[in-house]
């Protein structure tokens, strides 16, 4: 009986947590943020080259315009992730037909790590946990958590 209420206490929910607004708001710079703020518990995935913040996370796909070969691409960078992700819009130029595929592969492996993710696609939000939007100033990003119908207004 101890055993088992000892297990459930260091039991981690891992969630998939969405962060939503206009482009000015600082998702980016919150997400930014947080990896350097601790750069070896995140892995930092965007939408291009410059944006892949670990060095243990490489591209060995080449990429095209394809929208096929984004989503293998994706799919591979995610699945070398050992650690909690941070994605910032990492559905840009995914067919929206085949996002579904890349959310769906988020969704699951926030059951292991946690996943922030920056968008401004409203599909994504029924896949999510857990809803933000954040505001800014030169200075200070604040997050907010809001509801899945805030976000779904905001995004």
């Amino acid at each position: 009986m101890t055993l088992y209420v000892i297990l459930r206490l260091e039991r981690r929910d891992w969630m998939f947590k969405l962060i939503g607004g206009i482009n000015t708001a600082g998702k980016t710079m919150y997400l930014e943020d947080l990896y350097l703020s601790d750069a070896a518990s995140y892995n930092f995935i965007g939408y291009d080259n410059d944006r892949i913040r670990n060095s243990e996370t490489c591209r060995e796909l080449p990429v095209v315009e394809a929208s096929d070969n984004r989503v293998l691409v994706i799919l591979d960078l995610l699945c070398r992730c050992d650690r909690n992700i941070l994605v910032d819009e990492i559905d840009s130029y995914v067919h929206p037909a085949d996002r579904h595929v890349v959310y769906s592969f988020l969704k699951d492996i926030s059951k292991e790590v946690d996943v922030i993710a920056a968008t401004h696609d409203i599909q994504l939000t029924s896949y999510g946990d857990k809803y933000y939007t954040v505001t800014s100033d030169m200075f200070v990003v604040d997050l907010q958590e809001i509801t899945e119908e805030e976000y779904r207004n905001i995004v």
